[in-house]
């Protein structure tokens, strides 16, 4: 399994994807044992997204892992992606 840092949106997905793989091969079925494992394998600024969050929502449970990813993905994917899409959609066409 690689570390996250910095990466496309695609990157961030496949590593969603793997990590849900590992949690699964690993049996990290507790709250703890998913924030552990997500913490040795995020670095950088989605490590730093996912420790904000985790201050944020509280206790080591599984939900509240579920807010922590989201938050990283939120921290992911581009603000403004939509209206960027539409403007450069009206250049070409």
């Amino acid at each position: 399994m690689s570390y996250f840092r910095d990466g496309t949106l695609e990157e961030w997905l496949l590593f969603k994807k793997k990590l849900k793989r590992c949690i699964k091969g690993q049996s990290a079925t507790t709250g703890q044992a998913k924030y552990a494992l997500a913490r040795r394998l995020l670095v950088g600024q989605a490590l730093a997204d996912f420790n904000h969050a985790t201050s944020i929502h509280g206790g080591k449970t599984a939900p509240n892992y579920k807010r922590c990813i989201h938050a990283v993905t939120f921290g992911v994917f581009p603000q403004k992606g939509l209206q960027d899409q539409k403007r450069w959609m009206r250049r070409v066409l």
